[in-house]
């Protein structure tokens, strides 16, 4: 279900939010061995292309994504720059918005499964640059890349963006039901 704002300043406000729900919930961190920890920024991300839609749910990753880049602490470890940026895990950071753009489009479809489904195959395109960023900038093979930051995290990020959609879905639906948004 694609919702739209009734207005400007009704859109921009939770837009706003989603950027910060990213950052609370990218806090959420539990390290691994792999120094790439477990977070639930993949959730927060899913969450805003199936909130929002491809084009606002990818304004509220770029806000949250142009934060840490200039200065604040909003990525994983209260990391922050334009180095968190270029360093082993900013392949994902960068494959962000892609993965709005999928899970807000995955809207389109008329069949939730099917939805799912996409919204699904948008962690393939986040792993894809994650791990080829990681193998360039680590020197590491893409098979390794893949061992230490994509083949630990998969299982996880399939249940985030499941979790996502259902989770938007309810809250989409109560929200144009109590008609504080119109359903498109």
């Amino acid at each position: 279900m694609e919702i739209q704002f009734k207005n400007r300043t009704q859109s921009m406000i939770i837009t706003a939010l989603f950027a910060a729900l990213i950052v609370v919930l990218t806090m959420i961190s539990f390290p691994l061995p792999t120094g790439i920890p477990v977070t639930l920024q993949t959730f927060g991300v899913a969450l805003c292309g199936f909130m929002l839609g491809a084009k606002k749910g990818t304004i509220a990753v770029m806000v949250y994504i142009m934060l840490g880049i200039v200065g604040l602490p909003v990525f994983t470890a209260f990391g922050s720059g334009i180095g968190k940026v270029l360093g082993p895990t900013g392949g994902f950071i960068y494959a962000f918005p892609l993965m709005t753009i999928i899970c807000g489009l995955a809207l389109k479809f008329k069949h939730k499964w099917l939805s799912i489904v996409v919204g699904t195959l948008s962690i393939l395109v986040l792993h894809f640059f994650g791990m080829l960023h990681l193998s360039i900038v680590s020197n590491i093979s893409l098979l390794e890349a893949f061992l230490a930051a994509t083949a630990p995290f998969l299982i996880k990020d399939a249940v985030s963006v499941v979790a996502a959609y259902f989770i938007a879905f309810g809250v989409n639906r109560q929200l144009v039901k109590s008609r504080l948004v119109i359903e498109k």
